[in-house]
């Protein structure tokens, strides 16, 4: 989502648990995302997306369960797939 963001020019905040990998991170910030962070045990991911979207009028977009969301990660997976010079070793 951030390189997506950064390639069109938008804003991106994106909402990850506080104890995500490092490298994750670092890469997310160094394309020019916002990260707001939560415990994954005592905080809602959900509750606090929908209270950024309400303050800012941002939009969403689900990390993985949404139908379109899918549907994205299957073409690209299609696309790799037909591929394999991509992808073998």
């Amino acid at each position: 989502m951030a390189i997506a963001s950064k390639h069109v020019g938008a804003k991106a905040t994106i909402v990850m648990p506080e104890d995500a990998p490092r490298s994750k991170m670092e890469a997310t910030r160094s394309h020019g995302a916002h990260i707001v962070t939560y415990n994954r045990f005592t905080e809602s991911r959900e509750a606090l997306a929908a209270g950024i979207l309400k303050e800012s009028g941002a939009t969403l977009v689900p990390p993985f369960d949404h139908p379109l969301i899918m549907a994205g990660q299957g073409t690209a997976a299609m696309e790799l797939l037909k591929r394999p010079a991509l992808w073998t070793p």
